[in-house]
């Protein structure tokens, strides 16, 4: 059985974030200014019993580790984020 970690990922690929939030428009708002130019998507994906949080699938094309990276930092430093996978 292979490792996680002893797999190869094959860029360019499509990846996937998961983001957790408590403040939609917030979020939808910074990946509008922030990826504006890029090509993505930003779909629901659950909301708790509550309503108080949220989780949105972002799907964006990268071109390397570090590019993947950099995107989940950004993604972390959003307002009111409050986890994302």
């Amino acid at each position: 059985m292979q490792n996680v970690k002893d797999s190869k990922i094959e860029y360019p690929t499509l990846w996937e974030y998961l983001i957790i939030t408590n403040n939609k428009e917030t979020l939808e708002f910074a990946i509008k200014e922030k990826f504006e130019m890029l090509d993505y998507t930003l779909n629901p994906s659950k909301e708790s019993k509550n309503g108080r949080y949220a989780s949105f699938t972002f799907t964006i094309q990268v071109i390397s580790q570090k590019e993947r990276d950099d995107i989940f930092k950004i993604l972390t430093k959003i307002e009111d984020v409050k986890f994302v996978v």
